[in-house]
């Protein structure tokens, strides 16, 4: 799992009176939208809930190791402060190129769909990052216009706690391989992605 990538994007002033705004964030249905084309631009996937297949994985696969599959995925954002209002975007994403599978893993009928549902969980705990980013910057106050990189801040505390949590997600089920602790690492990602839900990036 590839660590999470920070898109910076501060645009300071601008038309709108900032005198008049009261200092809040928001999420930017705009901004999202130009992240997510600047995203698929760049070749990689916003998460959504469809789930992935074998064919998202184009990267070049590591022979003679055992490690079965790798999902490169990462949280991008963009914040923007207008006078004292604080807009942001966060998408979770994966990069197809980097990300791949042993050519023996998707014909193997038992390994195949267990390694790819390891890989999907991979994903989905980084939008499990991407929506606490999100509920992070939905609460803060004052960023703006002072104190902008307190955003970088946020993420970078919120990413340490993500790659951990990575990192204990393969320790736990031996990367998919200990059926059990996948299941239930998978049904926990799941309710908290749920718990989270009003924070899902339409």
């Amino acid at each position: 799992m590839a660590p999470p990538i920070a898109l910076w994007q501060l645009i300071a002033g601008g038309l709108i009176s900032s005198l008049a705004l009261p200092a809040q964030a928001q999420s930017s249905p705009d901004l999202a939208r130009t992240l997510a084309r600047q995203v698929a631009a760049e070749g990689s996937l916003a998460w959504t809930t469809h789930r992935l297949s074998w064919k998202h994985f184009h990267g070049r696969p590591r022979l003679g190791t055992s490690t079965a599959a790798q999902t490169s995925s990462g949280v991008t954002y963009v914040v923007e402060c207008h006078g004292e209002r604080f807009r942001y975007a966060v998408l979770a994403t994966f990069s197809p190129a980097e990300s791949w599978v042993r050519p023996d893993i998707p014909p193997h009928r038992t390994a195949s769909p267990r390694t790819l549902k390891h890989e999907q969980t991979h994903f989905d705990i980084t939008e499990l990052f991407a929506r606490r980013l999100r509920r992070a910057f939905s609460s803060v106050r004052d960023i703006c216009p002072s104190h902008p990189r307190d955003a970088r801040k946020l993420f970078d505390r919120l990413s340490r706690e993500s790659q951990s949590m990575q990192e204990q997600y393969d320790q736990e089920t031996a990367h998919g391989t200990a059926l059990d602790a996948q299941a239930r690492w998978s049904r926990a990602v799941a309710a908290s992605l749920d718990s989270l839900g009003g924070f899902r990036q339409e």
